[in-house]
């Protein structure tokens, strides 16, 4: 990572009398949280319930460098996290994530190097303790090549990665490759044909290798009232201990309103498919709308995940944005099947709202709430609360805030959440209600040409 932005710089200064731009913005503030129940725990779970703040000062920055034929971004953030009441142990957390492109043969040939690495939970339902952390980084390298005849376009991508875990046992490399064509039949409408395979390739020997091929064909179409958007083909995954399994691939989107002038859109979006984590962050017919601040943005803690899967989703989003307030309603469906590792098998389904409200040019006040039920239909409970039943968990999340622009480089926000779960598994059962505010400043953006 930090590779990438050395060899941008290095250019910079060994090359002299070429134009360069360059961005350097830092990055630092501090969250406090209030807990009531910090440790996630009830009467009868391993940890007892207790409450405590946590103080999360952190500094980060911000780097962009262009010169001649080389582009290179890094985003770096560090955190540390201090239990006031001693819950748990001082922890740190690192976020890095970069890239480096080089224009080889302008407009037809880049190579790509991208690095990414995070801290995360090992466990993503248990409390982010000391022993419940970890730190990945993935390193993806390879070519992207741009070819056009007429009116025909064709996209090949090849990477190369690996992926380290610094806790867990599931270091792996990947080759992944695509080609896409892509051909307008009017002026509004394209066809294309996508095929794309995913080699994973684990490092230690009990893990279960497994490789995914899919051949796909696309429709894009815009309308007056929105847009349309279909894939259909041939799925096939297939794994080193001999499980395999193919099946039809078919993905849509539908999108009504949100055209320019349009203050309201309605999308919808559904999915039948083989895929891992990995995958689905670069996936744009998933678009993981119960994000619970309902920004749909993608975790780029996924990058490093791994875990073949069949996937059947839906999602349905209904949006309002004005100058004065904003609103949205989603709802998600979703199904993962794991052939290998069945205890990852579950169900999920949610809805939820946004809204958010301006009360001057830099006040603005927002609310969202989110409901999901959780079905881990391979574990059962094994507490004497009805052995041989699945482990189901209902979660409940409320929020509201406010955010302040003091300056024009610092901003203030403060609110209140409750996180709730209920379980007939004793250790999937807490209320925590929290109390929440930061304080940020983001640098001025210096450029240089």
């Amino acid at each position: 990572m930090f590779l990438k932005a050395g060899i941008a710089c290095v250019l910079s200064m060994a090359l002299p009398g070429i134009v360069s731009a360059k961005e350097f913005v830092p990055v630092f503030g501090v969250n406090v949280e209030s807990h009531s129940n910090a440790t996630r725990g009830n009467s009868q779970s391993p940890l007892p319930k207790r409450s405590d703040t946590i103080v999360t000062p952190y500094i980060g920055l911000n780097f962009s460098e262009t010169v001649d034929k080389v582009n290179a971004e890094m985003a770096f953030r560090l955190e540390r996290q201090v239990y006031t009441e001693g819950s748990f142990d001082d922890q740190n957390f690192l976020s890095i994530d970069g890239f480096l492109d080089y224009e080889v043969v302008p407009g037809r040939f880049i190579w790509a190097t991208e690095d990414s690495a995070s801290t995360r939970r090992i466990i993503l339902q248990d409390p982010a303790t000391p022993d419940n952390l970890q730190t990945f980084n993935v390193f993806t390298t390879g070519p992207d090549l741009f070819f056009t005849r007429g009116v025909n376009e064709i996209i090949v991508k090849g990477r190369i990665g690996d992926v380290h875990y610094s806790d867990q046992l599931a270091d792996n490399n990947r080759l992944i490759g695509s080609v896409a064509l892509r051909r307008p039949v009017s002026e509004v409408s394209t066809v294309g044909l996508n095929a794309s395979a995913s080699l994973i390739r684990f490092q230690q020997d009990f893990q279960v290798d497994y490789d995914i091929v899919s051949l796909l064909t696309r429709y894009d179409r815009e309308t007056p009232w929105g847009s349309i958007g279909l894939e259909g083909g041939y799925n096939l995954i297939d794994f080193e201990n001999g499980v395999s399994d193919e099946a039809p691939v078919i993905q849509g989107s539908l999108v009504v309103g949100g055209k320019e002038g349009s203050a309201n859109s309605l999308t919808f979006t559904a999915s039948q498919k083989f895929s891992d984590p990995a995958l689905d962050v670069f996936d744009p017919a998933y678009t993981r709308l119960f994000n619970v601040q309902g920004v749909g943005v993608v975790d780029t803690n996924e990058k490093a995940g791994t875990g073949a899967s069949r996937e059947r989703r839906g999602e349905v989003a209904f949006e309002h944005y004005g100058d004065l307030y904003g609103i949205k309603l989603f709802g998600y469906y979703q199904d993962l099947d794991r052939p290998v590792d069945l205890q990852q098998s579950q169900l999920d389904k949610g809805a939820g709202i946004n809204a958010g409200l301006a009360l001057s040019e830099n006040v603005n006040v927002w609310a969202s709430a989110l409901a999901s039920r959780s079905d881990f239909v391979n574990i059962e409970v094994g507490n004497g609360l009805g052995a041989g039943e699945p482990v189901h968990v209902d979660g409940r999340n409320v929020a509201a805030g406010i955010n302040w622009q003091v300056w024009q480089n610092l901003t203030f926000a403060a609110g209140v959440r409750r996180d709730q779960e209920k379980s007939n598994s004793v250790q999937r059962r807490f209320t925590d209600d929290i109390v929440f505010m930061s304080l940020q400043y983001q640098g001025e953006s210096q450029q240089r040409e």
